[in-house]
C-alpha cells in the first residue's frame, strides 16, 4: 500500500496557532521528542505552562510525493500569513530546500570552532583523540570465518547503504548544524560513528537502540529533525 503519507501541523493551545508543517506516517506526527531546536523551544515552554502540543493531520491516504507537495504547500501557506513556523526547510526534501534564514545559520554555525577556540591541548589530551580517531579496533586483526563472510554477504544483498558523512547533521542540545556527521565529530572531538549512531537512534534505526547521546550531546540528522 503506498498511500500511507499524511501531513500534520503541531499548534499551540495558548496561542491556537499553528507553529509546525510536517508529513509522516505511522507515529511520526505524535512524536514531539528529537524535533528541531525551535520546535523543541515550543514545546518546553507549553510543558512549563501545563499545556501540551494538539497535534491535527490535514491531509491522509497520501503518496510520498503527494505528500511532498501538500507539506511544502502548508508551510507556503503560513508563511504567506506571517506566521512563524519552527519548519527550518519550505518542505519537502529537509535539506535540499534549505530556507535562506536557516542556510544563513549553518553557513555561521560552519565558520571555525568556536567553542574550542583559543583553547590549548594538552600533548596527552591530542594523543587521547587521535587515538581515539583511528577507526574500529573491535575487528582489528581478527580473521573471519568463511561461513562468517558468507553470513555477512547473504545480510546485506540488495541493501544501499546512505553514507552518514554526506547527511546534514545538528546537535540537538545546542542547535549548531554540520554538513556532516564527520564535520560535527571534529567539531566536539568525536568520532563520526558515535554520531551516525546516535542520530539512527533518533530516527528510528533500531540497530543502536542504547546510543542516545555523544559526548553528552544528542545529535539527529536534519532531514528527520525538521
Amino acid at each position: 500500500m503506498s498511500n500511507i503519507y499524511y501531513v500534520y501541523e503541531h499548534w499551540r493551545p495558548d496561542t491556537k496557532s499553528c507553529f509546525y508543517v510536517g508529513l509522516g506516517k505511522g507515529y511520526r506526527s505524535g512524536t514531539l521528542r528529537g524535533r528541531n531546536p525551535h520546535h523543541a523551544n515550543v514545546f518546553k515552554k507549553l510543558l512549563n505552562i501545563g499545556l501540551s502540543v494538539e497535534v491535527k493531520r490535514i491531509y491522509e491516504n497520501l503518496t510520498r510525493a503527494e505528500a511532498v507537495s501538500k507539506e511544502i504547500e502548508r508551510i507556503s501557506f503560513w508563511r504567506s500569513l506571517g506566521v512563524r513556523l519552527t519548519n527550518m526547510t519550505d518542505g519537502g526534501d529537509g535539506i535540499h530546500n534549505v530556507a535562506a534564514s536557516s542556510r544563513e545559520r549553518i553557513s555561521s554555525a560552519l565558520k571555525g570552532n568556536k567553542h574550542s577556540l583559543g583553547v590549548k591541548r594538552t600533548t596527552q589530551e591530542r594523543a587521547t583523540v587521535s587515538e581515539r580517531m583511528k577507526g574500529n579496533k573491535i575487528w582489528l586483526g581478527r580473521p573471519l570465518t568463511e561461513e562468517h563472510r558468507n553470513n555477512l554477504s547473504v545480510a546485506h544483498k540488495g541493501k544501499h547503504f546512505d553514507s552518514p558523512k554526506n547527511k546534514a547533521v545538528i546537535c540537538v542540545t545546542d542547535g549548531l548544524t554540520f554538513i556532516s556527521a564527520g564535520m560535527a565529530a571534529r567539531h566536539y572531538g568525536l568520532h563520526p560513528t558515535q554520531i551516525s549512531q546516535v542520530c539512527l537512534h533518533y530516527s528510528g534505526n533500531l540497530l543502536h537502540p542504547h546510543r542516545k547521546s555523544a559526548g553528552g550531546k544528542i545529535f539527529n540528522y536534519i532531514e528527520e529533525a525538521a
